[in-house]
């Protein structure tokens, strides 16, 4: 929900004069409560859908829109539009059998690896001739954050740098392992405040630099207490992505390998990313990491990272939108080379993971891609139809973004903004 902002905000800068409705689902009508008073909810869950679905229709019917834009290109969401019968429908076009419901059917680079979130929400502007800048501001109760600065004024030290950590992801990733949180917070507190924030509850011991907000703040306080972090730790989720509007520096957990950083990455000016994603042997059932790749996390990563972001944001280091773009691609693209282990080991020293295989079956191969998430495969050493039924057994059986075959030797030489530009040019094609 917060990366569709930037569409709000896009369109409201071309129509100043327009009425925007956001169509969300109650998880979603809290926070855009505190960015717009327009807003029609809708539970979307199975049990009774069909009954609040004519009754959304007969509300929509009502209120006589002119345009109807659809970011979630589902069928229900595709067939409302043209239900209600709104005159300019615009939605995504990659779908053939739900293109006959807009009146302006887009296509969105689902293809394209590097494609952030955000910009593909903003391709479905083309029709307005919008350029895809996103603005990621956001909306704060004065009032609110005042309140919120003299709890944290009253409780902990003012000389210390204030960490926010949330806990909690709401189901859709996974939250940084709770014994390596607890030690996360004992190597904190001895020179930062640390503030808990979220509605899951956790054990936590007594920390005279440790304020407990769990379950106590209501969502536009945790906008106005997420303003006023020196940092912010959290698992990748909808309050992180908050932070990253509001340009506070973030350290965000992204485990899960079809959640990479180039869809779903901060767009703050100073973050640091910690994956857990290149020695598991899930993909898309990734509930299982639970059980067994999450139990080998420790908190060095996460100091290291720390530590790291606070040179960053201490040097005053901060990133522009090319730089941010660049931070995400290596913390997504994963090589698989045929050369040599000396160059893997090259890159990877500069922050590109790349692993080396020797010559290997189709059976292997195809183990090795996804238990190392790899999205690049660098070798002229396979034929065409080993990679292309890999190709298609990812796209087509396990549903997730095939890797693209470069078809030709990873060599040295080559610098790494070279190396991202050759990939992104092969998946922009």
């Amino acid at each position: 929900m917060v990366l569709s902002l930037p569409v709000f905000h896009a369109l409201k800068a071309k129509f100043p004069e327009a009425e925007i409705y956001y169509l969300v689902s109650p998880i979603g009508e809290a926070f855009i409560k505190t960015q717009s008073d327009k807003v029609i909810p809708f539970d979307f869950s199975k049990k009774g859908f069909f009954r609040r679905y004519l009754s959304l229709i007969r509300t929509l019917k009502r209120e006589k829109f002119s345009h109807y834009i659809s970011l979630w290109n589902i069928p229900s969401m595709a067939y409302l539009g043209w239900l209600c019968q709104i005159p300019i429908r615009i939605g995504d076009a990659s779908t053939p059998m739900l293109r006959p419901f807009y009146t302006h059917a887009v296509k969105q680079s689902w293809e394209n690896f590097f494609k952030h979130q955000v910009d593909l929400n903003l391709e479905l502007l083309t029709p307005f001739g919008l350029p895809p800048i996103p603005n990621t501001s956001l909306k704060i109760s004065p009032m609110i954050q005042e309140k919120m600065k003299s709890l944290i004024a009253t409780t902990l030290p003012g000389s210390r740098k204030n960490v926010v950590i949330f806990c909690g992801t709401g189901g859709t990733n996974f939250d940084i392992p709770d014994p390596v949180r607890e030690d996360l917070i004992l190597y904190l507190t001895q020179t930062h405040n640390v503030i808990l924030a979220g509605v899951q509850s956790i054990p936590i011991s007594e920390n005279s630099h440790c304020l407990n907000l769990l379950g106590k703040t209501t969502f536009p306080e945790l906008i106005a207490l997420l303003s006023l972090a020196d940092f912010y730790i959290a698992g990748d989720t909808g309050p992180s992505q908050i932070a990253s509007f509001l340009g506070i520096p973030a350290m965000i957990f992204s485990p899960i390998k079809p959640n990479p950083p180039v869809r779903w990455g901060p767009l703050s000016p100073w973050f640091r990313i910690v994956r857990n994603d290149t020695n598991c042997t899930h993909l898309v059932h990734f509930k299982n990491c639970k059980d067994s790749c999450l139990q080998n996390v420790t908190v060095a990563p996460f100091v290291s990272a720390f530590e790291r972001l606070s040179d960053q944001v201490a040097k005053g280091q901060k990133w522009d939108l090319a730089a941010i773009r660049m931070q995400h691609q290596l913390a997504s693209i994963r090589i698989l080379t045929t050369s040599s282990q000396e160059i893997a080991d090259h890159f990877t020293h500069q922050g590109l993971l790349c692993f080396y295989v020797p010559r290997m079956g189709w059976f292997n191969l195809l183990k090795t891609i996804l238990r190392y998430n790899i999205n690049v495969i660098h070798s002229e050493d396979f034929s065409p139809f080993v990679i292309h039924s890999i190709q298609l057994t990812i796209s087509a059986v396990l549903k997730y973004i095939p890797p693209i075959w470069v078809k030709k030797q990873l060599v040295q030489d080559l610098k790494i903004s070279e190396v991202l530009a050759r990939y992104r040019a092969i998946w922009k094609a």
